[in-house]
This record gives C-alpha cells, sequence and structure tokens, in this order.
C-alpha cells in the first residue's frame, strides 16, 4: 500500500493545527463511519476503497517530527523513504489534510463529429421548410392499419444470440422509440429500431427499464412498448402518437414494480465522491469544534445545539449540530444512490457547508464579545478544532460529487 495520491486536475489543502488526538480515537472514529457505510449497504470493499481515498491525504506528525497517515484501516509511517505500516507511539497532531479530484473527462472527438453532423441536419431541415412553405406531409397511419411489409431482421440491429435468461416481454413500436441513460436524464440517448424484441425489467411511473437480446439496457416511454404478440402477425402495431416529452415518474405515488432490477443503486466508482463526502462530513461531527487547548476539554459538534448558528449568546439545549450533520450526510449517500433522488445531493451538501460556516461566523463573534471583558482574546482560528475543516471538506467533497453524473 502506498499513500501517496497521483497528481489530478484539483486539490483541496487545509493546514495543520496544534490539537492532539491519539491513534486510539482516530481508529474509534473511522470504525464508526465504516459501520455506518456498510449499514447503508455499501461493501465491505468499496467501503475500503472510499476511506482510503478520504483519509489517505490526512498527514499527522508525533513528537518525534516523525510523519504519520492511516489509510482508514492501518497506520502507516514515512521512514524517509517510504510508507511502512506502523504502531503511532502516542498522541498526534494534523499537520495537513489534502483533498485530490479527478479530472473532468476528456472531449470525445468522435462524439463532437457525430454532435456537428446532427446540426448540419438540423440546418438542412429549416432551410427546406422555408423554401417549400406549402410542402405536404404523409399522414401518421391509424394504429390498426400499418403492417410490416416484410418480418423483421433482428440480426441487423443486434448481432449475436440473446444471452441466457433473455426472455421478449415487449417489442418496440413502428415508429420506434427514443432511450435514455437514467430516468430524468434530458439528453436522449441512441434510438432503438421498429420491431426489435426487447424485455422489460422494471418499470418506474411511466418509465420502462429494458434490455435487448445483445444484454444492453436503457430506460424507455413505457407507455409505447408494444406486448409481445400483440397488433400484428410480426408482433408489433402503431400505438397513437404521443409527445416526445420524456416520461415522467412521480416519486408519491410510482413505486418501482422490479422483475430483475433495484430501487436503489449499488455504489460503484462512479460515486465515490458523494461516498467520501458523506463520510468526512459525519467525522468531522465526532472530532473537536471548539479547542481552548492548554489541558482544557474539547467541544464536538454533538456539544452545541443548532440555535448557537443563530444565536452564540442563547444557544439553548435543542437540536444538536452533529446529529444534523449526521442526517445530512447520511441522507446525501442514500440519495446518490437511490434512483431520480440524485439531484438532492447538492442541496444537502449546501446545508452542510452552511453549518460549517455559520459556526465560523459564529465562533468568531463570541471571541470578539469576550475581548470587550478584558484581558488576552485568541483569534478564531485558535479555538475553530480540526472536525470543522474535516466536515466543510465533506461538505465541498459532497457538493463535487453531486455535479457529477
Amino acid at each position: 500500500m502506498n499513500p501517496s495520491q497521483g497528481p489530478t486536475s484539483e486539490r483541496v489543502e487545509f493546514p495543520g493545527t496544534d490539537e492532539r488526538i491519539t491513534p486510539e480515537q482516530w481508529q474509534h472514529q473511522t470504525e464508526e463511519i465504516r459501520a455506518m457505510l456498510v449499514a447503508d449497504g455499501m461493501s465491505e470493499a468499496d467501503v475500503a476503497e472510499d476511506l482510503r481515498i478520504a483519509f489517505g491525504e490526512i498527514t499527522f506528525v508525533d513528537d518525534s517530527h516523525i510523519s504519520w497517515r492511516h489509510d482508514g484501516g492501518v497506520w502507516w509511517r514515512w521512514t524517509s523513504s517510504a510508507w511502512e505500516q506502523s504502531t503511532p507511539p502516542g498522541g498526534l497532531r494534523v499537520d495537513r489534510a489534502v483533498f485530490e479530484l479527478d479530472p473532468e473527462p476528456d472531449s470525445d472527438p468522435e462524439l463532437e463529429q457525430l454532435l456537428a453532423g446532427a446540426e448540419g441536419l438540423a440546418g438542412d431541415y429549416e432551410r427546406f421548410i422555408a423554401e417549400h412553405p406549402d410542402a405536404t406531409w404523409p399522414e401518421v397511419p391509424d394504429e390498426h392499419e400499418l403492417v410490416p411489409s416484410d418480418p423483421v431482421d433482428d440480426t441487423r440491429r443486434l448481432p449475436g444470440a440473446a444471452p441466457p435468461g433473455f426472455r421478449a416481454t415487449h417489442v418496440v413500436p413502428a415508429a420506434g422509440m427514443s432511450t435514455w441513460a437514467e430516468p430524468g436524464d434530458a439528453q436522449p440517448g441512441p434510438s432503438l429500431d421498429p420491431g426489435l424484441n426487447v424485455q422489460q425489467l422494471e418499470t418506474w411511473g411511466d418509465w420502462a427499464h429494458i434490455t435487448c437480446d445483445n444484454g444492453w439496457t436503457a430506460w424507455v416511454d413505457g407507455r409505447d412498448l408494444v406486448p409481445s404478440g400483440a397488433g400484428t402477425d410480426h408482433g408489433w402495431s402503431v400505438p397513437a402518437p404521443r409527445s416526445t416529452a420524456a416520461p415522467v415518474a412521480s416519486v408519491a405515488s410510482a413505486q418501482p414494480t422490479s422483475q430483475a432490477g433495484q430501487r436503489f443503486l449499488t455504489p460503484s466508482k462512479s460515486t465515490w465522491a458523494v461516498s467520501a463526502g458523506a463520510a468526512a462530513l459525519g467525522l468531522g461531527a465526532f472530532l473537536p469544534w471548539y479547542d481552548l487547548g492548554a489541558g482544557a476539554p474539547t467541544v464536538s459538534a454533538f456539544d452545541g445545539a443548532i440555535k448557537y448558528l443563530v444565536d452564540y449568546e442563547n444557544p439553548g439545549t435543542g437540536l444538536r449540530i452533529g446529529l444534523v450533520l449526521l442526517l445530512v450526510a447520511g441522507g446525501a449517500f442514500v440519495a446518490r444512490h437511490m434512483r431520480g433522488w440524485e439531484r438532492a445531493v447538492r442541496p444537502l451538501a449546501i446545508v452542510g457547508i452552511a453549518i460549517c460556516g455559520l459556526f465560523v461566523v459564529q465562533t468568531q463573534r463570541a471571541v470578539s464579545a469576550s475581548g470587550d471583558l478584558g484581558g488576552e482574546v485568541p483569534g478564531v482560528l485558535d479555538v475553530i478544532g480540526f472536525g470543522v475543516w474535516t466536515s466543510l471538506a465533506g461538505g465541498a467533497l459532497l457538493a463535487w460529487g453531486g455535479s457529477q453524473k
């Protein structure tokens, strides 16, 4: 294992603090985060990878100025030339934390060429309409009038035998069908040819999740699918014309009915940023948020009421800040892996970032007010604990991950 990361296009770095934490405390908080992610449905392997990414660039130093890192499972010590597995001798302090984000994918020249060709065809169509204003167009045939003159040759579109378990349940109508990668996507994908046999895996409102006999899957407007054997001798007919807009799924009334799919998406590498951001946001709630040093007890987000964020003088004893952060972190993780809820991740991330920002603002006001009473006044950065910066970094990672497809 090598804790160092390769070069990326974006780096977010936070300076260290003088506050101390024992290896046992850090390991205990890591295990709590691990248990929470496993309980939410992530595999042990995915949890280990996400924790390695989230915590692998947090560097600690001991009293002998030796650097240490924790990969979510074990401790590693820098030996001037390499990292080796070891156990810290005692208390540590955070030296720095670096978060590296993946670069944006390069543009696809073939896709750009296809888009340019599509724009050219659209321009040709507009010029034709302008030059032939009186042109007439064939009417759409009645539902029972159109019958294919020849049997449909599926092998021309999807070569190869059907995969094991494929069972055709529906047929693409004579007008063809648009596809989408996920329900709610604004940009449609490839179109399906008329008469193509498909298997319906699940439905979500008006959406239908289908697979073709070559294993390719997509989402389509389920209202247009023709049940196998319906209509004509060739198994397909023309449904009534409808709008080209994407189908709508009502979360309140439309629950998925699945034959082979599930509503919950399996965590994967494409969702690592949200998983790691949720872990960091929740972990920060357990770390010190207020630290006066000199042996004084530290304060975590669970020791402060949410009212402190708007009124530092009368915070009360109500809902705890730490509990709200855990709810935000858990909600963002679930939303990213729940089909149709992905857009809720960024608003939840903004809530987490706002909580951290308001805490810093109110703490600054409290420190300034204490100066009016006389005596030495510490700077706000001297009393803000590392937990605030950990949660803030987690919120930023959540916001970035929520914007990725």
